[in-house]
């Protein structure tokens, strides 16, 4: 999985936060310990610190993204590789997502990106890094394991599962937009205010937000949690991405990790190079040391 920011890195006013009157926090993976300062608004809770694009040593996949490509592909640059196996539908890339992680959202804004310049459509799925977690308290920073025993971050999936359970799958892009938006861009953190917020910003009624406090949506999160997690397996940071691979199978892998999300032509060059590496068989890994954290831009 790819390092967590340099501590001394510049870190954009609406990064994630820390409880309210924390103003320093670390943690350790294996033999580097980085720490950061943020703060919170009044009455929401802080959102889970970036670590190893929502992974922990014990925390394992907090947050996987899967964009899972259906063929048939389309073009997209690729000329040479696939012209022989490309036609002028649209590829759809599933995209399992987490509200709460930071990566998972740099990664979402670069697909939405990718949606304007090709023939693409994203099919928003909903998974949970409580779910991944719930087993491996022993294994959890004392942060995270106290917010595992709570049941905190089951609180915005379920809000999102609700959506889709009423009002279809094309709502949960739009909340998961509104829900980011507020909980990364603007910092608010997590509480029912800036749910309902939310829920206002993407049209949903208001009502939606009982389910944050309900189990009634469990079976569905973890069964849409392991349809995803099912593609990659438990070892890895997130994002994550399945693609199909030269024999049109999918291949899934780490990445991409991505700061600040590219646009235009830019995005899409990423996804062209996406398909090329799912495309060489017996391809795993590129990586490199992260060096920033997140940009919300």
């Amino acid at each position: 999985t790819a390092a967590r920011p340099n501590a001394t890195a510049t870190r954009p006013r609406s990064s994630l936060l820390l409880p309210a009157g924390s103003a320093r926090q670390g943690h350790t993976t294996g033999s580097a310990r980085q720490s950061h300062t943020t703060t919170t608004r009044a009455g929401a809770a802080a959102l889970p610190a970036p670590l190893k694009s929502c992974s922990y040593r014990g925390l394992r996949a907090s947050s996987v993204i899967i964009l899972a490509l259906q063929p048939p592909l389309r073009r997209n640059g690729l000329e040479d590789k696939y012209a022989g196996e490309m036609t002028t539908d649209k590829t759809t890339a599933r995209f399992w997502f987490d509200p709460l992680c930071p990566w998972a959202w740099m990664t979402s804004r670069w697909i939405t990106e990718v949606e304007r310049v090709r023939d693409i459509t994203v099919s928003w799925h909903i998974m949970s890094l409580q779910v991944l977690n719930q087993d491996k308290m022993d294994e959890l920073p004392e942060a995270y394991r106290a917010r595992v025993a709570t049941g905190e971050w089951w609180q915005p999936v379920r809000v999102v599962a609700a959506a889709r359970a009423h009002h279809g799958d094309e709502a949960v892009g739009r909340l998961y937009t509104a829900m980011g938006t507020r909980f990364h861009n603007n910092g608010e953190g997590q509480s029912r205010e800036v749910f309902e917020a939310a829920l206002t910003d993407a049209g949903l009624p208001t009502e939606l937000v009982e389910a944050a406090y309900s189990n009634e949506y469990d079976a569905a999160i973890t069964a849409s949690h392991e349809e995803g997690i099912g593609l990659v397996g438990q070892e890895v940071g997130t994002p994550v991405v399945a693609v199909p691979g030269a024999d049109g199978r999918e291949v899934a892998f780490f990445g991409p990790v991505v700061t600040p999300a590219p646009k235009g032509e830019a995005a899409g060059r990423l996804w062209d190079g996406t398909l090329l590496v799912a495309g060489t068989p017996g391809f795993y890994e590129l990586k490199r040391t992260r060096t920033q954290g997140p940009i919300f831009d």
